[in-house]
């Protein structure tokens, strides 16, 4: 009788723990689940980073170019007041705005261009110093989005992306108005995945 409660433990425990571990995955579930590239580069401070550098929290990403005139002021401005949203509900989280402009976007300018509007570069890294193949690439890769140049003409779209500690990317969140969306502020929305997955 001895052997077999000491057999029966074991097994019990072995349940135990993989329910744990649906519930941990379960908490990160999101629209879809893609792996995000080790992808390096140099920051607004010329400091060589890399997407590597975030694991273990959650983060924020999305693409702009500082010489777009239309959706990337407004991009950028709202990333700001995401981050600000973000500090007041105490959450540790991580913001990556990745130039669709390499060549153009140098270090400073992205600095100056993020601090205009309103962001805080201590939680906040501006990704640039690689080429307009790689960025096409890892955007395409990782976050299934466009972000290109060609014949001069940049071209990116338009969201904020959600990517876990675990370096998926699970969401991603239109900010921008529309013919089709005039009102599509998911900031709020943002926040409040956020909340839940940051217990």
């Amino acid at each position: 009788m001895t052997c077999k409660k000491w057999y029966i433990i074991p097994f019990i425990l072995l349940i135990f723990l993989a329910a744990c571990g649906d519930e941990d995955k379960a908490s990160y579930e999101g629209d879809f689940e893609y792996e995000v590239a080790d992808f390096t580069a140099i920051n607004q401070d010329g400091e060589d980073v890399s997407t590597k550098d975030f694991e273990g929290k959650f983060w924020i990403a999305d693409f702009i170019f500082t010489s777009c005139t239309d959706t990337c002021p407004i991009l950028t401005a709202n990333m700001a007041r995401l981050q600000q949203m973000v500090k007041e509900e105490g959450l540790d989280v991580q913001f990556v705005s990745f130039t669709a402009d390499p060549q153009v976007d140098k270090p400073e300018v992205l600095k100056k261009y993020i601090e205009d509007r309103g962001g805080d570069l201590s939680s906040w890294d501006a990704f640039t110093g690689y080429s307009v193949q790689d960025i096409e690439e890892f955007a395409a890769g990782s976050f299934k989005v466009i972000a290109s140049k060609q014949n001069g003409a940049v071209i990116h779209q338009n969201y904020f992306h959600l990517v876990t500690p675990d370096g998926k990317h699970i969401k991603r969140y239109n900010t921008i108005p529309s013919e089709t969306n005039p009102n599509p502020d998911q900031l709020e929305d943002i926040v409040e995945d956020l909340k839940t997955y940051i217990k």
